[in-house]
């Protein structure tokens, strides 16, 4: 309760399987693919509303000009406060997902913001999939930076990767 909260320490959260299994010399626990079933399940349903819905219509006809999406009688701040309700509640289950991860204390989610940052940077901010596909690439190389040559040098390699790119065709 208040007193974890409060503590000061970091805190580990309850696994949601406890079961794990080794697939060619790689070690896979059920927690990390509950994660990645609930994560794609979510960015499909995400996708699925906002292509093909009402709702998602004028999502995207209030992103693209709020001043014709208002003239189209579309509620502009109703539609953005529903957009930011939403948000809210997708951060609040990507908090639960993760908790049992990684240790919480007050500090853990700083390296989540700034790679959810470079993947919108170089994805694009208005698009969908791309911020997507570049968290994922991220990931991958995060993972195997760490496999090659250990966590020292993950950030390193990352964050300078980001300068580079962003130094040599500025998004």
């Amino acid at each position: 309760g208040q007193a974890v909260l409060h503590s000061g320490q970091a805190s580990n959260y309850p696994e949601f399987a406890t079961k794990a299994f080794i697939v060619d010399g790689a070690y896979i626990q059920v927690d990390v693919l509950i994660i990645i079933a609930a994560v794609v399940a979510l960015v499909a349903a995400v996708f699925y509303v906002l292509q093909r819905t009402a709702i998602g219509l004028q999502i995207r006809a209030v992103a693209a000009d709020t001043d014709v999406a208002e003239t189209l009688g579309i509620n502009a701040g109703r539609v953005r406060a529903g957009v930011w309700i939403c948000a809210g509640v997708l951060a609040a289950g990507a908090g639960v997902l993760i908790a049992n991860q990684v240790p919480v204390d007050a500090f853990y989610v700083i390296p989540f913001l700034i790679n959810a940052l470079v993947a919108g940077i170089f994805g694009g901010l208005h698009r969908i999939l791309a911020p997507i596909a570049v968290a994922f690439g991220l990931g991958v190389l995060e993972n195997w930076i760490v496999f090659q040559f250990g966590a020292t040098y993950n950030d390193v390699v990352v964050y300078g990767l980001a300068i580079v790119v962003l130094g040599v065709a500025p998004v």
